[in-house]
């Protein structure tokens, strides 16, 4: 983890699906994050995954999944 922090990681979503159940959210999309290597500034596109869950009054990531895009 320390490795990419020394990057600097900033993500913005760029397209997200969000869906509502009973106690229980999702949200999937597309993000791209910025990193700083060696001075050089890269923008790397991935795709997520968010399923939150509320438990006892609060809202808790169930599950969490993030991949690169694809190459094309």
């Amino acid at each position: 983890m320390r490795f990419l922090l020394q990057k600097q990681p900033l993500g913005k979503v760029d397209q997200r699906n969000v869906k509502f159940g009973c106690n229980k959210m999702t949200d999937a999309g597309v993000y791209t994050f910025r990193v700083i290597d060696a001075g050089k500034t890269d923008y790397v596109p991935a795709r997520y995954t968010f399923v939150y869950e509320n438990r006892d009054g609060e809202w808790l990531i169930a599950h969490h999944h993030s991949s690169l895009m694809p190459a094309s």
